[in-house]
């Protein structure tokens, strides 16, 4: 099925589902892109066959983002793959406050328990690069316009249309790549 043109109300809506949840697991896709796992975690068999539990709301960001703290980053895409996989796991139990867009390009914010907060903002020419998941859906930006796609059956998670967590350029996409 092809992807839906939403209001923005949708996507207001997708974001609070996100506030009051915890980050149950943090992880890294291919090169610097993130999942966060909000929530209770649920089994899940990945394309590989291997378990990728999976939270009741995801966020997937593929490409630029960042976690600051109150006076800096604390780390980012451009960290290294090292520092990221070594800050995800510290995010674990931090609970979302408030989430929100920002920007004429709609990025995701994030503001986190014990001052942490967290930002999308893709630097590179195109569209922007991140996903909420919820039970049934996958809303995501492009430009200025808001969309919804249905979810695939069980092992079948599918990421919008030209969106790729593998090559960061347009295709449709199967998610997650790398776990």
């Amino acid at each position: 099925m092809r992807a839906q043109h939403i209001a923005k109300s949708e996507i207001d809506g997708a974001l609070a589902s996100l506030i009051g949840l915890p980050i149950s697991r943090a992880w890294r896709g291919y090169g610097s892109t993130i999942f966060l796992e909000l929530g209770t975690l649920s089994p899940y068999e990945n394309q590989k066959g291997n378990n990728s539990p999976r939270g009741e709301v995801s966020l997937m960001i593929n490409w630029s983002w960042r976690f600051e703290k109150d006076r800096s980053i604390w780390f980012g895409a451009f960290s290294g793959l090292k520092k990221i996989d070594n800050r995800l796991p510290q995010l674990l139990g931090h609970i979302v406050k408030a989430a929100s867009l920002e920007g004429r390009l709609p990025e995701i914010r994030l503001a986190l328990s014990d001052n942490l907060w967290f930002s999308s903002f893709m630097c590179e020419q195109g569209q922007q690069e991140w996903v909420i998941f919820d039970s049934s859906h996958a809303y995501y930006a492009k430009a200025r316009s808001f969309y919804k796609e249905p979810r695939r059956e069980a092992n079948k998670s599918v990421l919008p249309t030209g969106m790729n967590p593998t090559t960061s350029t347009p295709n449709h996409l199967n998610c997650p790549a790398a776990d």
